[in-house]
């Protein structure tokens, strides 16, 4: 066994030391490195210049200060994002359906209606149809009908992009003929429309023809700039009406149309 050792054991001789700096490198320049060369010699690795990163030159080689790898100052330069931003203003990112790389979202839901959110209108108004436990209105042919939703627009919504509403429909009976569909904003800003005075912008329009299926939805879509739909923005409460114009005449459908739901989409 050892003998034990005591710190009073040590002479005086061999305690600490100063380090002895060699003469070429006891003074420098700021940002110099002290390193050691492939002989084991103390070496200075110079300051390099603005931007450059300290980089290993593997074993047996002293570091040096080089040129960054590149990489992305801009979410455009990286490589697996969109490559411009003209035309999307508003638009949102997302990730591609192959998990791979970001792509914009061209198409965004900003609101939805079905049959149990209508509101009658006063004059003109659609009926209602239960059609095997599906809640439908129901707007006849050679008349105009109209139905109302109100709700409030999406937070994601940018009054830079258009809307599309898409109303979803089929035929009572018919196999042939065109349905004209119209659609009207109201905004409802803050400070702004009086609740008991109609306020609707000019509507947009379109006919479409049914499904050679009854009972198969159709889906018409009318593209809506922000002005057209009245200017509503993120936030503002909204009414708007859908309208079969059943004496239009591009409406050729001798039967009653029957609208299951209503989307809003911002493209």
């Amino acid at each position: 066994m050892a003998d034990n050792f005591n710190i009073s054991d040590i002479p005086p001789e061999a305690g600490p030391k100063s380090v002895e700096v060699p003469g070429d490198i006891a003074d420098g320049t700021a940002g110099e490195l002290l390193t050691w060369d492939a002989a084991g010699v103390a070496d200075v690795t110079g300051p390099g210049t603005a931007g450059q990163v300290l980089t290993s030159n593997g074993a047996g080689a002293k570091p040096t200060f080089q040129a960054g790898g590149g990489g992305a100052s801009t979410f455009l330069a990286l490589t697996d994002t969109p490559a411009s931003y003209a035309g999307q203003a508003g638009r949102i990112v997302k990730v591609n359906n192959a998990a791979s790389a970001l792509e914009y979202l061209t198409a965004y839901t900003i609101d939805r209606f079905g049959a149990n959110d209508a509101i009658f209108p006063a004059t003109d108004p659609a009926g209602t149809i239960n059609r095997n436990d599906h809640a439908l209105l129901t707007f006849p042919d050679g008349v105009t009908t109209d139905i109302l939703f109100e709700g409030i627009v999406d937070q994601f919504y940018n009054f830079n992009r258009s809307i599309i509403v898409d109303i979803h429909w089929c035929a009572a009976t018919a196999v042939a003929g065109a349905v004209t569909w119209q659609a009207f904003f109201e905004n409802l800003a803050e400070g702004g429309q009086d609740l008991d005075v109609d306020g609707f912008a000019g509507g947009i329009g379109g006919s479409q023809t049914t499904n050679a299926t009854a009972g198969v939805l159709t889906y018409t879509g009318l593209t809506f700039s922000n002005a057209a739909a009245d200017g509503i923005v993120a936030g503002n409460s909204y009414r708007l009406r859908v309208r079969r114009a059943g004496t239009d005449g591009g409406d050729t459908m001798t039967d009653t149309a029957q609208l299951l739901a209503v989307e809003l989409r911002m493209i």
